[in-house]
This record gives structure tokens, C-alpha cells and sequence, in this order.
């Protein structure tokens, strides 16, 4: 299948670059980003035609890129020139325009909505080669302090994504991921995703995922009611979506608040861990989750894995803790689950 091309121009020399190279990043084999820097028109006809083969740019008529990005000018030339498909202009004002996109956002922001107005399948287009031919899913679950458990297993699945591409799905309402982590607070997430399932739109996993250094995560729910309205249905369509998206290796699941549907993460994920604490009440709500949970998928009891939740100290936010919990007892335990894992 022939690899979906985005080309930029037009823009600040440097901050084309990045956007390039993070791009490239971010879409893998679902896209080539390219960088067109000479491409202003001369007064002069006869000069430009004799310009165009000296720097590369392609002659009138050949579309040699699926979309292109970039200023007005920019993008007006590529028009002219029939040299693309679809086009987004970027501009300083925000804007609700369909082909419009706004410059001064974060790079992951920015990411997001080039992919929602652009025509293109992020994932699903070309297999990541990795172990096993297929992508694989593990889960934590526990009792009480969902807080803990969001954070041990946000923390485990960041210290993965160091050397594999991972996605981190956590069904825990309240658990104060957005704020514990300082993270930048989006106008869609998985609510806005769930509604696009079930109108079976064309919606991409990307347009709702936001980034902490390599760790892919699905935006949570503003409103977290969300997570009790789910349908076996809703999490069918959510599960499908998430198995298509070919570029994970490796999905987290966390499940601190048990949602309709569940049991189809515990059944088919390969590893699945139970937090557990110390105390007396702990242990008993423990044992009736795990109850619950060997009922899901019976006979694979000893998938199941229980761990006592470690200290999570943090006398601050922001995405700095991850890496103060590496040097403490939560890095020290995270490390010998993916070794065992490996």
C-alpha cells in the first residue's frame, strides 16, 4: 500500500524542521513527512522554470504529495501548481476552519489536529514488526487508593516505552491523573472518542492520545460519569479501534473503577497485575476482586500476578516524579516486573 505523504513550506526554517522531524516521529510508517524550503516564485517566468530543477521542486501538474502544510503563500503555490490533494493552512489567529490549523499550540496539540483534518489512517496500514507477530495487552488492577495504582502503573508503563511503543489506557475515575502529572488539558478525549465510535465516524486513536516523553496515553475523561455509561458494546468498538492500532506493541490497561465490558481486557490480556496493600480490609477487598477476575477468564488464574503497592512518594506535580520514582522502591520494583515480563 503506498505510504500516505504530507509535505510543509513556507513557515520559519526551524520550526519547520522540528515540526518534520516530530511528525515523522509520531506517524512512523503511517506517513513520510517532507520539507519543501525553495520554493518561492521569481517575477520572472522563465527564470522560476529554470530554478524549479536546479532545487527540486516538481513540475506543474504531478501531485507529489497527499497533503501540504504551510503558510498562505505556501500553500496557494501547491494549489496553482496541482501538487497536492488536500491542504492546511497554518496561521497565528485560532480558528475553526476545517483546513486551518493553529501554529502557536503544543507540538503535541498541533500533532492532534493535523491528523484529525487530514485524510489519512494513522495505524492499521502496516504491521509493527515486533515478538510474537501481534500487539500485546496487560493489565493492572487493585483495591482502594486508585490514585497508587493509576500512578505505579503510569509509571511502569513510562519505564516500557523507553524501549518499546506503548499505549497507556486507564479506566479509574478521579484518579487525578491530570492533574498528579501536570499534564496539558485537551478539548477532546476519550468521551469525545467514545461518541465518534459509536456514530462510526472515521475516528483515529490518534486525534484523542496525548504524550509524556515516549509514553502514549488515551486522553481520561473530563467528565468521569463517563466510564459508568459504558455499553459491552461501547468497549467493543473501543477494544477493535485499540487492536487496530498496529504501531503499540504493547497497550497498559489500567482498571481501577471494574466498567462494563472489562472482562474482555482481563480474557485476552497476557499479563495481568493486582495491587495489593498491607492492611486487613485491603486484603479482603483484594481477594473479592481477584475472584471476580478468575471468573473473566477461567484456567488462567496464574496469569495473575500480586504485588504489594509500593511507597509512591511525590511532594510535588509534574511529569519530574517519573523520574524520581525511577531512583526509589516503585523503579526498583517496575524494573523487575519488565525483566520478568521479558
Amino acid at each position: 500500500m503506498q505510504i500516505y505523504t504530507i509535505v510543509i513550506g513556507g513557515l520559519e526554517k526551524s520550526y519547520m524542521q522540528k515540526l518534520v522531524l516530530y511528525l515523522n516521529e509520531r506517524l512512523e510508517k503511517s506517513a513520510r513527512v517532507e520539507l519543501l524550503e525553495h520554493w518561492e516564485i521569481p517575477e520572472q517566468p522563465e527564470v522560476w522554470e529554470m530554478k524549479k530543477q536546479s532545487v527540486g521542486v516538481p513540475m506543474e501538474g504531478s501531485k507529489c504529495w497527499d497533503t501540504g502544510i504551510g503558510s498562505e503563500a505556501f500553500i496557494t503555490y501547491l494549489t496553482e501548481q496541482h501538487l497536492v490533494n488536500h491542504t492546511l493552512t497554518v496561521t497565528a489567529q485560532k480558528c475553526t476552519e476545517k483546513a486551518v490549523v493553529y501554529q502557536y499550540q503544543p507540538r503535541d496539540c498541533l500533532y492532534r489536529e493535523i491528523v484529525s483534518k487530514c485524510p489519512m489512517n494513522v495505524g492499521g496500514r502496516q504491521k509493527v514488526e515486533q515478538e510474537g507477530g501481534r500487539q500485546r495487552w496487560m493489565v493492572f488492577t487493585g483495591e482502594g487508593r486508585s490514585g497508587v495504582l493509576m500512578a505505579f502503573s503510569l509509571f511502569y508503563a513510562w519505564m516500557l516505552s523507553e524501549t518499546k511503543k506503548v499505549l497507556y489506557v486507564n479506566f479509574t475515575e478521579c484518579s487525578g491523573m491530570t492533574e498528579l502529572f501536570e499534564l496539558v488539558e485537551q478539548p477532546e478525549d476519550f468521551s469525545d472518542f467514545l461518541l465518534a465510535l459509536r456514530r462510526q465516524s472515521a475516528a483515529s486513536l490518534a486525534c484523542y492520545t496525548g504524550r509524556i516523553d515516549e509514553l502514549e496515553y488515551l486522553i481520561p475523561a473530563d467528565n468521569p460519569q463517563i466510564l459508568r455509561e459504558l455499553t459491552e458494546a461501547d468497549m467493543n468498538r473501543l477494544l477493535v479501534s485499540i487492536a487496530q492500532a498496529d504501531q503499540y506493541e504493547l497497550v497498559v490497561f489500567t482498571l481501577g473503577t471494574l466498567v462494563c465490558g472489562c472482562e474482555q481486557i482481563f480474557l485476552q490480556a497476557e499479563s495481568r497485575i493486582h495491587l495489593c496493600g498491607m492492611h486487613l480490609m485491603e486484603q479482603c477487598a483484594g481477594r473479592e476482586k481477584k475472584r471476580f477476575v478468575s471468573r473473566c477468564a477461567p484456567g488462567r488464574e496464574d496469569v495473575m500476578k500480586r504485588i504489594v503497592l509500593p511507597e509512591m512518594k511525590c511532594e510535588h506535580t509534574g511529569v519530574t516524579l517519573l523520574y524520581e520514582w525511577r531512583e526509589t522502591e516503585p523503579g526498583r520494583l517496575a524494573a523487575e516486573l519488565i525483566s520478568a515480563g521479558d
